[in-house]
């Protein structure tokens, strides 16, 4: 709930602006860059979080749907 209300967030103040939409733009892209990175070093991050991995990669699937449903959906509607 809380990914889908920040991503709201960010989607909200980039609709408000141009100069806020390139923003908003460049932190999708951070996030982005840092769920593949944790997709990519799976082995290394979840021992140091002490999860198992099918709760780990349950995390990360949540994470990307909120950042989906919590904002991206909202630049999609008119």
């Amino acid at each position: 709930m809380t990914g889908c209300i920040a991503s709201s967030l960010i989607s909200w103040f980039g609709a408000l602006h141009p100069g806020c939409f390139r923003v908003a733009v460049a932190l999708y892209a951070l996030l982005v860059v840092a769920w593949v990175l944790c997709w990519l070093a799976d082995d290394a991050i979840a021992p140091f979080f002490k999860v198992r991995d099918i709760n780990y990669y349950a995390c990360l699937i949540g994470f990307a749907v909120a950042v989906v449903l919590g904002g991206v959906s909202l630049w999609l509607s008119p």
